[in-house]
């Protein structure tokens, strides 16, 4: 089964400072990840510095959500979530075009 993500709220935390390279951003929204067991997971989704915080909904993990690490694979810094109904009409539309090949 493939983990829902839910989107509760907008509300972004962003944090910035400067260190030896200048000046830094990081913006965070958080994410309830529900992997089977009987409550979702918290977790922080990072975002680009001028990116829209996610709407609250179900979404699930789009392509690009992993990369090749230090160790092997591991998710990316900035994770792709696609909104739930998208993927349903997406998959509707490939039935469809199934059925009448």
């Amino acid at each position: 089964m493939l983990p829902v993500i839910e989107v509760l709220s907008t509300d972004v935390d962003e944090r910035s400072g400067r260190n030896e390279r200048g000046l830094w951003v990081v913006r965070r929204q958080t994410i309830w990840v529900n992997t089977g067991e009987p409550h979702p997971e918290k977790f922080e989704v990072s975002l680009e510095e001028k990116q829209n915080p996610y709407p609250a909904g179900k979404y699930l993990l789009g392509l690009g959500c992993f990369q090749r690490g230090k160790y092997g694979l591991e998710l990316a810094r900035h994770l792709p979530l696609i909104p739930l109904a998208d993927v349903a009409k997406q998959l509707s539309t490939e039935k469809q075009t199934v059925r009448a090949a």
